[in-house]
């Protein structure tokens, strides 16, 4: 039907792989499933003079299932119909968006806010969105989930300085519910910090997207060095028939640390 930037294929190309059934209008059965061939065409095996249906079930790679019901009946024996049928290709895309405080002053806390969207016209799987926090000049706190738009189970999964593997936070959360995690309380040992947060949503439907918005909040390092800046990364992604599909963002604090500095004078040598 349109061009499809993904495989590249051109409006009006015959789609290899497009899987129809025929089902008898009268008993709801499905009589025959035909497939069509490099040139776009399939034919079903000769049938009973009545009325059907006809419907994709399965679309090619990377387009989209025309919803199109044919309705047609066989009126003579030896008739032959002809139906045309376009399928709209698959258009892959997420987002993800971070804000933060612009300026932050060493030894207090702030918080990011985040959104989420899987802005596809087709469902993606292992839908995910992962933040990486700047330990180097801050400590998470406090993780709130916020709420999605779709009823899901999910589950979020951390990261530390000391342990390169995943570790699950918690499971079987529900998308409509909004918790929140002490990050701060995960027992640890002496210098070991949260590094990474990861939402694993699984398979989310067209639309899919935050609607409270998840935060996080990090407490600045009290010796962070004046005018230092804490970038912290996030970004989100799911798959299609084997592609990925991702995105980034990014949010540039500016941290202020006007603690005096102490000069010291030291004697000098002399003759």
């Amino acid at each position: 039907a349109e061009y499809n930037e993904v495989t590249g294929t051109a409006a009006g190309t015959p789609l290899k792989g497009a899987v129809y059934e025929i089902v008898n209008a009268r008993s709801g059965k499905v009589v025959d499933y035909i497939t069509t061939d490099a040139r776009g065409v399939a034919a079903s095996k000769p049938l009973p003079l009545t009325r059907y249906q006809l419907r994709e079930v399965t679309a090619p790679a990377y387009w989209q299932l025309d919803p199109t019901v044919h309705d047609v009946t066989l009126e003579y024996p030896g008739q032959i119909i002809k139906l045309s049928a376009y399928d709209k290709p698959a258009s892959l895309g997420v987002s993800i968006t971070k804000r933060g405080n612009a300026q932050v002053m060493a030894g207090q806390s702030m918080r990011y806010d985040l959104t989420v969207a899987n802005t596809s016209n087709v469902p993606l799987e292992s839908f995910f969105w992962h933040d990486k926090i700047p330990y180097d000049v801050a400590r998470p706190t406090t993780l709130t989930t916020g709420t999605y738009s779709a009823r899901l189970n999910y589950r979020i999964l951390y990261k530390t300085n000391y342990n390169a593997s995943y570790q699950v936070l918690a499971s079987n959360l529900l998308t409509g519910n909004n918790y929140s995690f002490a990050l701060n309380a995960i027992p640890m040992q002496a210098g070991e910090v949260v590094t990474d947060i990861y939402f694993d949503f699984g398979k989310v439907p067209v639309g899919f997207q935050s609607v409270v918005n998840p935060t996080l909040s990090v407490m600045v390092n009290g010796n962070a060095v004046n005018g230092y800046q804490m970038v912290n990364r996030a970004d989100v992604g799911g798959r299609y028939q084997g592609t990925w599909q991702t995105a980034t963002a990014s949010w540039v604090t500016i941290i202020r640390n006007l603690t005096p500095v102490r000069l010291i004078t030291l004697p000098k040598t002399g003759f």
